[in-house]
């Protein structure tokens, strides 16, 4: 590891929603119905009223 501070390339993006959960950037939100959602690539399960 460097202990230089991340280039601005290295930095996440910021234009991707969060999870509601655990506030890991998400990529991919996948319905199992109509009330259940999982978020990728963090796992967390919601529902609807989180996906907001």
């Amino acid at each position: 590891m460097s202990d230089q501070p991340p280039t601005e390339d290295e930095h996440e993006p910021s234009f991707l929603p969060r999870c509601p959960r655990c506030d890991t950037p998400v990529t991919r939100v996948t319905s199992r119905g109509p009330m259940e959602h999982i978020c990728s690539p963090c796992g967390c399960e919601v529902g609807s009223p989180d996906l907001s």
